[in-house]
């Protein structure tokens, strides 16, 4: 069907077939990141939103006790921290 293919031919073939897959397998990987971090980094944002939503829900006396410094170091800081260290490399598992 296709006649006599010489060596050569066959070694190009064969380099560009593994070219393609080697191409298709990184797509997939980036896409895979990407998707991987959009994922854990809407969790932290959800998460910054619903602890400082938490915060401003607290009556008076509760602010009056606290440092506010620490309140927004939870609120950006400490989620940040468990993003990185407990949920990228949940993900990239």
């Amino acid at each position: 069907m296709f006649g006599t293919v010489g060596p050569q031919a066959l070694v190009v073939a064969a380099m560009l077939g593994l070219t393609a897959v080697f191409l298709l397998k990184n797509l997939f990987l980036a896409f895979l990141a990407w998707w991987q971090t959009r994922f854990a980094f809407s969790v932290q944002a959800n998460l910054s939103q619903r602890l400082f939503a938490l915060y401003l829900r607290q009556p008076y006396s509760f602010h009056l006790q606290r440092n506010s410094a620490h309140l927004l170091r939870n609120a950006t800081d400490e989620v940040s921290i468990f993003t990185n260290s407990a949920m990228l490399p949940g993900c990239c598992c």
